[in-house]
């Protein structure tokens, strides 16, 4: 990947040169990976509908009167002008997901499928859930492939998720952090520690109560702006009860 300072160095990707498209058997190939000739689990993948431009390119290519598909013969030529000509579903141009080199072949190409997921309300379980099924269906389409050509998929939705994920799975474990913290701060300051552990207490008190009304009485789901909000409650929360604490302490005989 690219460093996080300075320059980059070194080439970051490069095309696979086995991946040929004037091939009948990789042309075949990718048109099954459009249909449902290799996908399991359909229901699970959450396809709503998809820009897959080999079985558009396969109907228009039939339409003109070219010959059967898989193409033996002057593919790139025909491939070429179905790019310039082709404007998918959404307004999108077939070019837009094809990659051609300086001779006109295709070299690189992306297919774009679009899930009836929310992209606002989705939760992360039924994201990733949704992702697990998309593994398993690259996994087989990289099986059929018998070659060293891979394919991968990627959303933005899946590093969403598993953000999500990792952010409230160690909740715990932050707000343990943030009251400790918060705790010793108020020892240093007060430098009592049964003031400091009031404050603590007083703290804990007020995001248990939060928790209650979000989960209980809103009945949110708790995920990763829930999360947050609690850890940053505890900080804003520690430093009123803090100034009380710190004030009682000065006058105290």
């Amino acid at each position: 990947g690219a460093p996080l300072l300075g320059k980059a160095t070194g080439q970051l990707a490069t095309y696979d040169p086995d991946f040929d498209l004037e091939r009948p058997s990789m042309q075949r190939h990718l048109y099954k990976v459009c249909t449902d000739g290799y996908r399991l689990k359909t229901e699970d993948m959450l396809i709503a509908w998809d820009r897959c431009w080999m079985r558009l390119f396969r109907d228009w290519h039939i339409r003109r009167g070219g010959e059967l598909f898989p193409m033996r013969q002057g593919f790139t030529e025909r491939v070429r002008r179905f790019a310039r000509e082709y404007i998918m579903e959404g307004g999108a141009p077939a070019e837009d997901s094809m990659w051609f080199d300086e001779n006109g072949r295709v070299k690189a190409t992306s297919f774009t499928f679009f899930t009836t997921m929310s992209r606002y309300s989705a939760s992360a379980q039924t994201i990733l859930r949704c992702k697990s099924s998309w593994d398993e269906y690259t996994e087989l389409i990289n099986r059929k492939a018998r070659m060293s050509v891979e394919a991968w998929h990627t959303s933005s939705l899946w590093q969403r998720a598993e953000a999500e994920q990792s952010i409230v799975g160690s909740t715990i474990e932050t707000m343990v952090v943030s009251v400790f913290c918060g705790f010793m701060g108020a020892l240093v300051s007060t430098r009592d520690v049964c003031l400091a552990t009031l404050v603590v207490c007083s703290v804990g008190g007020v995001i248990i109560s939060l928790a209650w009304f979000m989960v209980v009485i809103m009945q949110w789901k708790i995920g990763a702006m829930e999360v947050l909000g609690l850890i940053v409650f505890v900080g804003y929360g520690i430093t009123y009860s803090l100034h009380v604490a710190q004030k009682y302490g000065d006058h105290v005989p």
